[in-house]
C-alpha cells in the first residue's frame, strides 16, 4: 500500500527543495538528477481555472499550492497536464498558461518549462472550452504539430461534435525516446441522468478518439491523462451506508489492461491497489479510499481524473496529491513516474 500523505507534505524545506542553478536547456541538462532522461515526472492536475487569491479568476482556491508540494519532492515536472488553462467565459475568468510556468520557477528557479494550448497562446485566454493545456520541461523537444481531437459532447439528442471541446495531443523526442502526451478535459454530460459514472455523456467514444491519435503517432510511450468527468466505476451504498462497487465503468475497463487484456493502457493507482488487495470490491475500496480525485471519498464517482500510460518499462510512485490548507483546486492532481 502507497503511505498516506497528509498535508504536512507541503511545508517547505530547504534540504527538500531542488537546486536548480546550473540547469539549462544543454544536453547536460540529461546528466543532472532532475533531468534524467530515463524517465519523465508527470503530473496531471484541473487547475480550477488557475485560481490564485487576488486575480480575476479567485473561487476559493490558490493552483500555487500545488507546486508548494511540487518543491517538497524529489524531481521536479518533466510533463503537466493541465485542465481550465487559459479561458475566458461568461461565468469564470481563467489566467494564461504562461502564469503556472512562470510560478513553476519557485519549484525550481532556473529550470525551463513551456506550454502548449489547444487554442489560442500560452499567453492569452482564448483556449478552446475545457482549457487542456501540455506544460513540458525544455528538454521534450516537440515532434511535428499539435493534434486537437475534436469531443462529442452529449445532449438528448445524442453524441454530437458541436461545443468546441478539444483534447489535446502532442508527441515529443527526449533524446533517445519518444513520447506523445493527450491532456484531456471530457465535457461534462447535459443528460438529466446525471454526470460521471452515471451518465451517457459519450466518454468511450471520446477516449477511443484520443487513443487512435495517440497510436497515430508511433509514440515510444504514450500517456493519457486529465478530467474524464466519468467515474471509473459505479458504485452504491449498501444497507450499512458503505460505498460498494456496482461495477467497473465500460469506458474504464477498456482502458485498463488489468480488467481488459485488449487495452493498450495501463493505470498504476489500479495497479497498486490490485496488488495489495484480492476482490474487486476491495480494490474499487481503495481506490476511492486513497485516489479520491473528487467530491470527497463518500461519493459514488469519486475518481473522475486519470493517468493512463502505454509502452513504458515501468510506472513507479503513483500518488494523489493532499489538500492542503487552502485546496489547490476542486479536483485532486495525480503524480507519477514514467520510466521508458
Amino acid at each position: 500500500m502507497r503511505p498516506f500523505l497528509t498535508a504536512a507534505l507541503f511545508s517547505l524545506c530547504a534540504a527538500c527543495a531542488i537546486d536548480s542553478s546550473n540547469e539549462d536547456v544543454s544536453d547536460t541538462e540529461s546528466e543532472l538528477a532532475y533531468g534524467d532522461r530515463s524517465f519523465l515526472q508527470v503530473y496531471n492536475t484541473n487547475t480550477k481555472h488557475m485560481s490564485q487569491k487576488g486575480k480575476p479568476s479567485f473561487e476559493g482556491s490558490d493552483f500555487t499550492e500545488l507546486l508548494s508540494y511540487m518543491k517538497t519532492q524529489a524531481y521536479v515536472p518533466d510533463v503537466i497536464t493541465a485542465q481550465e488553462v487559459g479561458t475566458n467565459r461568461d461565468d469564470f475568468t481563467s489566467q494564461p498558461c504562461e502564469v503556472f510556468t512562470k510560478e513553476l520557477h519557485g519549484v525550481a528557479k532556473n529550470a525551463t518549462w513551456k506550454c502548449i494550448v489547444a487554442e489560442g497562446a500560452p499567453s492569452n485566454l482564448h483556449n478552446s472550452p475545457g482549457g487542456v493545456a501540455i506544460i513540458h520541461r525544455a528538454r521534450l523537444v516537440p515532434k511535428g504539430e499539435k493534434v486537437l481531437v475534436p469531443l462529442y459532447y452529449w445532449s438528448p439528442k445524442g453524441c454530437n461534435i458541436e461545443h468546441g471541446w478539444k483534447a489535446l495531443v502532442q508527441k515529443f523526442e527526449d533524446g533517445k525516446h519518444t513520447v506523445a502526451v493527450a491532456s484531456v478535459h471530457l465535457p461534462v454530460a447535459s443528460s438529466p441522468d446525471g454526470t460521471g459514472a452515471t451518465a451517457d455523456d459519450c466518454s468511450g467514444r471520446n477516449l477511443a478518439a484520443i487513443e487512435r491519435a495517440l497510436a497515430e503517432t508511433h509514440a515510444d510511450v504514450k500517456i493519457l491523462a486529465g478530467d474524464m468527468n466519468h467515474g471509473d466505476a459505479t458504485r452504491k451504498l449498501d444497507a450499512k451506508n458503505n460505498l460498494v462497487l456496482d461495477h467497473w465503468e465500460t469506458t474504464y475497463v477498456r482502458s485498463n489492461d488489468l480488467l481488459d487484456p485488449k487495452a493498450a493502457y495501463r493505470d498504476a493507482f489500479y495497479r497498486d491497489c490490485a496488488n495489495v488487495k484480492k476482490t474487486a470490491n476491495e480494490i474499487s475500496t481503495c481506490l476511492v479510499e486513497n485516489d479520491w480525485s473528487f467530491n470527497g471519498k463518500g461519493k459514488n464517482d469519486a475518481r473522475i481524473d486519470w493517468v493512463l500510460v502505454s509502452g513504458a518499462h515501468a510506472l513507479k510512485e503513483a500518488r494523489t496529491i493532499p489538500f492542503g490548507a487552502v485546496h489547490y483546486s476542486d479536483h485532486r492532481a495525480q503524480t507519477l513516474r514514467v520510466v521508458y
